[in-house]
C-alpha cells in the first residue's frame, strides 16, 4: 500500500541579516516582489526582503549586470509581474542564498500535509513531495504522519521497519522535493518514553 503526501509551505524561511534600523541582527521574509533596475544597457535584478521588526529592506541580488537578451523573456515577464511561483522557487533555493553569504533559517517556517494517516499495523510506503526544497529534517515530517515520538522513531530506523528506499539515513536527512520511505511495522511499537 503507498500512502502519498504534498507538503504545502505556508511561508517562506527567513534570513538573518544585520538590520541598519534595528542595530542587531533581525529576521528578513521576502516581500514578494522582484526589483529590476536598468543601467544603460544592463539589468540588475533582486528579490526584496524586508526585517519582520521595521520594514527595512535589503535586495537579494538574482541577477546583476546582464544584458536583456540573456533573460528568456517569460522569465522577465514573470520577474515583472512578481509571479508566486517564481517568488517561492527563489526564496527556497539554498544555493542562491549560499552564495550571496544569506543563509536560509527555517526556525519560523509554517507548512501543511495533506495525506491521510497510515494504518500502523501494515507495511507500507511513504511517498513526501513538495514543489520547492523544504530544508526541514525528514524525520520531522515521518514523526508527524506517523504520530511517532523521537525514541520511536529513533527505536524503528535503528530495526530497519522505517527506511529510505534510497538507502540513505532518515535521522539526519533534510526533505527536499521528493521522498520516499518504507515502513514495515513491527509487532509492537516502542512506546513513548
Amino acid at each position: 500500500m503507498q500512502y502519498h503526501y504534498t507538503i504545502l509551505p505556508q511561508n517562506h524561511p527567513h534570513v538573518m541579516r544585520p538590520c541598519a534600523k534595528c542595530s542587531t541582527m533581525k529576521p528578513f521574509v521576502p516581500t514578494d516582489q522582484f526589483r529590476i533596475n536598468a543601467q544603460k544597457k544592463l539589468l540588475d535584478v533582486w528579490l526584496i526582503y524586508q526585517c519582520i521588526d521595521c520594514g527595512h529592506t535589503w535586495n537579494l541580488t538574482l541577477f546583476e549586470r546582464i544584458s536583456p537578451k540573456q533573460l528568456d523573456r517569460a522569465l522577465y515577464d514573470r520577474l515583472l509581474s512578481n509571479d508566486a511561483a517564481l517568488i517561492e522557487q527563489y526564496a527556497f533555493d539554498v544555493q542562491l542564498h549560499a552564495n550571496r553569504h544569506a543563509p536560509l533559517c527555517y526556525d519560523a517556517l509554517r507548512y501543511e500535509i495533506e495525506g491521510e494517516t497510515p494504518a500502523m499495523d501494515t507495511p507500507c510506503e511513504l511517498i513526501f513531495d513538495c514543489s520547492v526544497p523544504l530544508g526541514i529534517k525528514a524525520s520531522k515530517l515521518i514523526r508527524e504522519v506517523l504520530q511517532l515520538s523521537g525514541a520511536q522513531f529513533d527505536a524503528l530506523t535503528q530495526q530497519n521497519a522505517l527506511r529510505s528506499l534510497d538507502g540513505k539515513p532518515l535521522r539526519k536527512r533534510k526533505m527536499t522535493t521528493h521522498l520516499h520511505i518504507q515502513f514495515d511495522p513491527p509487532c509492537i511499537i516502542p512506546p513513548v518514553e
